[in-house]
């Protein structure tokens, strides 16, 4: 949570596909553990899948306003205060959802973390 907050896009974007390698490889293995990786096998999966949804909504936000950015300096037709005037509401919603998404991924880390590991002879 507080982490994934200092992170650069860039960062996000390597942690992102990160977690999708880490998904890929639990559904690749959990099934040389038969039933016994069921549950917790599932439960991590469903975890990374999350994280990595939230993760790529955030670098893609992020990208986007990088565009727009661009794009707005590009046209350079409207004074700075103007352009200033015009991204200020689209700034604040983008930082408000960039939280709500952070406390999302973190919940989907905690969920991740959670469970058990379905490799050890001891799961269940």
């Amino acid at each position: 949570g507080r982490a994934a907050r200092d992170l650069s896009r860039h960062d996000l974007h390597r942690f992102r596909l990160r977690t999708k390698r880490m998904r890929y490889a639990i559904g690749f293995t959990s099934g040389m553990f038969g039933k016994r990786a069921g549950k917790g096998a599932e439960i991590m999966a469903n975890a990374l899948r999350d994280l990595q949804a939230y993760l790529g909504e955030i670098t893609d936000m992020e990208s986007h306003a990088k565009i727009l950015n661009y794009l707005m300096k590009k046209a350079g037709q409207q004074p700075m205060s103007s352009r200033a005037r015009l991204q200020a509401p689209l700034v604040g919603h983008q930082a408000r959802k960039r939280e709500r998404l952070l406390k999302k991924a973190a919940a989907a880390y905690r969920a991740f973390e959670a469970a058990k590991p379905f490799w050890t002879r001891h799961h269940r």
